[in-house]
């Protein structure tokens, strides 16, 4: 059975997703944190299949090459059915960040075949609190490193 909202109340998200923007791999290794609502959403099934911010994103992304991201305004429709389409099944909280790659990072990141991995999903006690050096970071290629 699915947890509801009110046995989720203290929860607080364990994971956080490290990518490389594949056009940019210059640059620092981002960080994205799931806020701990959504992956509430997540659990008790609160949410549409990922097929509709998918095809969302496919629409902009598609306007943006030819139009140079000026004037987009999404289809009416497509856009109602992240609140009108069925809720998909309750998710645990590492689908739920598979989800989120899907959702929230560019697609060049997840949909393309790379040399090496452009993200990670990754325990928050892995990543540093000494930010000191942060814009230096890398993704390595060994399983959940970050240096």
């Amino acid at each position: 059975m699915a947890p509801t909202m009110e046995d989720l109340k203290d929860f607080k998200a364990q994971y956080a997703i490290l990518f490389n923007d594949p056009d940019n791999l210059e640059d620092p290794a981002k960080i994205m944190y799931p806020a701990d609502y959504f992956i509430k959403q997540a659990m008790i099934g609160a949410l549409p299949p990922v097929s509709v911010f998918l095809q969302l994103r496919l629409d902009e992304e598609a306007w943006n090459e030819v139009n140079e991201g000026t004037g987009f305004e999404h289809d009416v429709e497509k856009w109602k059915m992240q609140f009108t389409a069925p809720n998909i099944e309750p998710l645990t909280e590492e689908e739920a960040m598979e989800y989120l790659v899907i959702k929230d990072l560019p697609t060049k990141v997840w949909s393309k075949k790379h040399n090496r991995p452009m993200f990670k999903i990754i325990r928050r006690s892995e990543i540093s609190k000494d930010r000191t050096f942060r814009n230096a970071w890398e993704m390595t290629e060994e399983e959940h490193e970050l240096y």
